[in-house]
């Protein structure tokens, strides 16, 4: 079988379909290409992420720290949030580089109404023509994502929010080529270099090119479109990390992946020897520590008194260990609690933790 018969669906070509003309090959390619790209503009969100987004976006005050956590979770809301921010900014202010960003620049009323409009999807399949690939979508995206927080709490990125958002985004080219050829593989067939071999004799580019295209086409900073584009390219930095990230996910499925490859991508991000052995050991696994979004809204030495109380110290010890008075602590942590929104100990230490405020 021919590489584009590999991309093609299941039915089958004549000879001359198989080997047409070089000029008419290339129309055909392009057509299909175009009406894919304009088809992925109606990706769709899964149904329960649309929701955990609407009902973040309910509360008062609305939490941005939960806001961003909402938006990254899902790879359609990740693209809208941060194509419709960057779209918005003034024409001389610079391009918007994460989610963060992204969330900081619109208002709730905004991330709403981009919430209620986006097509969506549920678990079982239900929501229209690209239900079935969303859903393996966005369990790669999210599973890549998350040895990304990994790698970035190991301290091997170099602009930690565009790799978050790169890894959420990555793959958007297979779902080009998915919607333009019939049939896209999963990574459960052949390391990683033999299909984008594939890709590239038979349509001439793969999938990491046409999502880089997809990127700059949907609003999106060049920096995560770069990263997108040359994520299966030789190189170092936040490119390398980025597909060691999406090797080590291939690797806990149980997909075929090159040992010399992956060691090569390891190296080339900074990581070798034991650390290497630990990925390859613990991930894909939640993140070693919270990631800190908003700041902290409690001072210095409210910060102090609620993390010794999240160590289960008392207030008579506090007060022993920091050399004030009993009732100075109190007054600290009453002052803390008015400031996190919440009514006691537990609840500031929890809320506290949850947002990266304290270790």
């Amino acid at each position: 079988m021919t590489p584009a018969a590999v991309l093609e669906s299941g039915t089958t070509a004549t000879t001359a379909e198989r080997t047409p003309a070089p000029a008419d090959a290339r129309r055909r390619r392009r057509h299909r290409l175009l009406e894919a790209m304009t088809a992925l503009e109606q990706f769709p969100a899964l149904t329960y992420s649309r929701d955990r987004l609407l009902a973040v976006l309910a509360a008062l005050p609305v939490s941005a720290h939960d806001t961003v956590r909402a938006v990254e979770s899902d790879p359609a809301l990740s693209l809208r949030a941060m194509g419709l921010a960057n779209r918005g900014r003034a024409k001389d202010a610079p391009e918007l580089h994460g989610i963060p960003d992204a969330v900081a620049a619109l208002t709730p009323a905004a991330l709403r109404t981009l919430a209620r409009e986006v097509p969506a999807f549920d678990f079982f399949g239900s929501g229209g023509a690209w239900s079935t690939a969303a859903q393996h979508f966005r369990i790669h995206s999210a599973a890549t994502l998350c040895v990304v927080e990994r790698l970035v709490h190991d301290g091997f990125a170099e602009a930690p929010d565009v790799l978050r958002l790169a890894a959420v985004l990555h793959d958007f080219g297979k779902l080009v080529v998915l919607h333009a050829y019939g049939r896209y593989t999963t990574g459960s067939e052949a390391p990683a270099l033999d299909r984008l071999l594939v890709e590239r004799r038979a349509l001439g580019l793969d999938h990491a090119v046409v999502g880089g295209v997809i990127a700059r086409r949907m609003g999106l900073p060049n920096e995560v479109a770069s990263l997108i584009e040359r994520h299966h390219v030789d190189g170092g930095g936040d490119a390398a990390v980025l597909r060691l990230a999406d090797l080590l996910v291939h690797y806990s499925a149980g997909h075929p992946v090159d040992r010399g490859e992956l060691i090569s991508v390891a190296g080339r991000s900074g990581i070798e020897g034991a650390h290497l052995d630990s990925l390859l050991y613990e991930l894909p696994a939640a993140p070693a520590e919270v990631r800190r979004i908003e700041p902290s809204p409690l001072t210095p030495r409210q910060t102090e008194i609620v993390q010794r109380l999240a160590q289960g110290i008392t207030h008579k010890e506090i007060a022993a260990q920091l050399g004030l008075s009993a009732s100075t602590v109190r007054s600290h942590l009453f002052a803390a609690y008015t400031r996190l929104g919440v009514s006691n100990g537990t609840q500031a230490v929890v809320l506290a933790m949850k947002r990266g405020w304290v270790p």
